[in-house]
């Protein structure tokens, strides 16, 4: 598949901060959108900060906006989104805020601009559901 026949999904939004950044790919190739910071922020060892970005976005029904950390402030900086991924439903409404979780010993500081999480839209499926009975051998932690 060429990027000319990934389907493009609308996603509209409204700028809560001036100077904001939209999400935007690194490259042409990438899967993920960058999210930027709106404001600039210190976590304390331990804390959940919710990151500003200063967007509100929405997509359209029957897809949701999923938000993952950025493996490079996980691995470098001990710092995560502790409901990752995150979900922002169609019908939310605010600004999203980016929780972020500092594991290490050492404040970590976010300045505006900087590249905090990464974003795409997602297809989701409407679940039936049907009674059995499951049966099966092999549980948590068998593979």
């Amino acid at each position: 598949m060429t990027l000319d026949e990934v389907p493009k999904i609308q996603v509209h939004f409204e700028v809560v901060i001036p100077g904001t950044i939209l999400p935007e790919r690194a490259t042409s190739n990438r899967a993920f959108y960058d999210i930027y910071s709106a404001e600039s922020v210190d976590i304390l060892p331990g804390d959940v900060v919710k990151v500003r970005t200063g967007l509100k976005m929405q997509c359209p029904s029957g897809y949701f906006i999923e938000i993952r950390p950025r493996s490079s402030i996980a691995t470098k900086y001990k710092v995560i989104i502790p409901n990752s991924p995150a979900v922002i439903d169609s019908d939310y409404g605010e600004e999203v805020l980016v929780p972020m979780l500092n594991l290490s010993k050492a404040i970590y500081h976010i300045d505006k601009h900087n590249r905090i999480a990464q974003m795409n839209v997602v297809r989701y499926n409407d679940i039936e559901w049907s009674y059995k009975k499951i049966t099966g051998t092999s549980g948590f932690g068998s593979t």
